[in-house]
């Protein structure tokens, strides 16, 4: 019980660094790994003194704020400055879009799982719930994703849906 709440914060932080790491790939198929190195560079000496205060003064529950924060500001900031230099107006598409849509049909569906109170002694039905759970928060993500939905309105244009 104690722990949940910070592994809530590392598992959301995780989250928003697993989508900041998509400029990376950008930058990668251009050849050109600048902003990766600096962007790094800046988010090591924003996040080590940030999480140093956060966890001497408030203890793991700071250091897991720290945690979800500073990927946050990275995530809004410096992956929009990497966007805007490299691939100017995508980055609000991209975020709202693709993200957002994205994260958004997950988010729901894993609401609605953590509200359904599933509570069992068994280890093996746990983990089957898990596994359960994992795979519609995955299938929805994949239906919330622009391919997916290009793919369904276009089966619904050729009336193959139907």
């Amino acid at each position: 019980d104690s722990a949940a709440p910070i592994l809530r914060l590392y598992a959301l932080g995780d989250g928003l660094l697993a989508i900041s790491a998509f400029p990376y790939y950008l930058q990668y198929a251009r050849g050109n790994l600048h902003f990766h190195f600096i962007g790094n560079i800046l988010l090591l000496f924003v996040m080590v003194p940030t999480i140093y205060v956060a966890s001497t003064s408030y203890g793991m529950v700071g250091a897991g704020y720290s945690w979800f924060s500073v990927n946050t500001i990275f995530l809004l900031l410096w992956v929009w400055f990497v966007h805007y230099k490299l691939e100017p107006n995508f980055h609000l598409k991209w975020l709202f879009q693709d993200v957002l849509i994205i994260w958004g049909g997950a988010l729901i569906v894993g609401v609605l799982i953590n509200n359904f109170g599933f509570e069992s002694e068994s280890r093996l039905l746990s983990f089957v719930f898990v596994m359960l759970s994992g795979a519609m928060i995955l299938a929805v993500s994949i239906v919330c994703s622009s391919i997916a939905r290009a793919k369904i309105s276009w089966w619904f244009a050729r009336g193959k849906l139907l």
